[in-house]
């Protein structure tokens, strides 16, 4: 495929600038896999998120899986310069990405009054193209 910012005037063959676009667009460049904190405290898995693609993109963001109630844990997550109430499992203002913009464009939130382990799925996602991560948070 040609790169977004190919120059036919160029006279280096590849100097590895060249941004090539991906079949999925939504890049998760890096993620929290893993987070560790005290129970009671909040903490915060960070998502670095890249449109691989040659125009703007909108995304939009869920969580497709929540800790049951009885462990008393409260979730909240940032898609953006937005943030949702606790208990919201889905973006209602879509993120817009212009050509290979990336950044930490999201931020995931969870507490626990007890120790122990949680698994929370995120999905970003356009209308034809989706990722998911699972985070483990992990409460001492």
């Amino acid at each position: 495929p040609n790169a977004c910012n190919y120059n036919s005037d160029a006279t280096i063959s590849d100097d590895e600038s060249c941004q090539l676009p991906l079949d999925n667009p939504i890049n998760i460049t890096s993620y929290d896999d893993v987070v560790v904190g005290q129970a009671g405290e909040e903490l915060i898995a960070h998502f670095y998120i890249q449109n691989a693609s040659c125009s703007a993109i909108s995304i939009d963001a869920s969580q497709t899986s929540s800790p049951h109630p009885s462990t008393g844990a409260t979730f909240r997550m940032c898609l953006g310069d937005v943030c949702y109430d606790p208990g919201v499992t889905e973006a209602e203002i879509l993120l817009d990405l212009d050509s290979f913009e990336e950044g930490d464009y999201f931020q995931g939130y969870l507490t626990s009054p007890n120790p122990g382990s949680l698994n929370i799925t995120y999905r970003f996602f356009t209308e034809s193209n989706y990722e998911e991560r699972t985070v483990e948070f992990q409460f001492n």
